[in-house]
């Protein structure tokens, strides 16, 4: 299973591969399940808010956000919310673990090879060339399914930018956009 993992994840397969041989010398924090390593940052958000490459268990990789105490209560109330079993969440990316150590709390959500922004920005972007008018017209329509879904937990996506589009086939119904909530 974690070799199939890893040929799906591309992009981060080497970092992943790293992380789960802690003979390297690549210093990892495991706080919980969760284990990462500052230099495998994926990107900067908000309010000192950092996302890493991670593993959950040494087996699964993830996306590691990792949000400052005292600015996590937001996240933690999505989180909550984007959890329930009684909310249909196809579209969006749901955090699978939540770990907290005395400085951070660190969502564990599956791990996406890119954003829309990098397509759109990098010419030399690997999915750039496979974005046909019918796979953007797909794009856009799994991008308003995953609104859709916010909107009937009440949840208003306060940050709708290309970077905050994941690209990724994670749902059952084999979804090639993620919103991030």
């Amino acid at each position: 299973m974690y070799f199939l993992l890893l040929k799906k994840l591309q992009r981060w397969a080497h970092h992943v591969k790293q992380l789960l041989n802690f003979e390297e010398a690549i210093p990892v924090k495991k706080v919980g399940r969760i284990s990462f390593s500052k230099h495998f940052k994926i990107a900067d958000g908000s309010n000192g808010t950092q996302i890493f490459v991670g593993v959950i268990d040494r087996l699964w990789p993830v996306a590691v956000k990792r949000v400052n105490q005292g600015m996590q209560s937001m996240e933690e109330e999505v989180y909550k919310i984007l959890s329930e079993e009684t909310l249909e969440a196809h579209f969006l990316l749901v955090p699978t673990l939540i770990e907290q150590d005395e400085d951070f709390v660190y969502f564990a959500s599956p791990l996406c090879e890119y954003n829309l922004e990098e397509v759109i920005e990098q010419k030399s972007n690997p999915l750039r060339n496979e974005f046909t008018p019918l796979k953007r017209a797909s794009m856009c329509y799994h991008l308003m399914l995953g609104l859709s879904e916010l909107h009937k937990a009440n949840i208003l996506h306060r940050d709708l930018k290309p970077r905050n589009v994941l690209l990724g086939k994670y749902s059952s119904y084999g979804a090639g956009v993620i919103l991030t909530a």
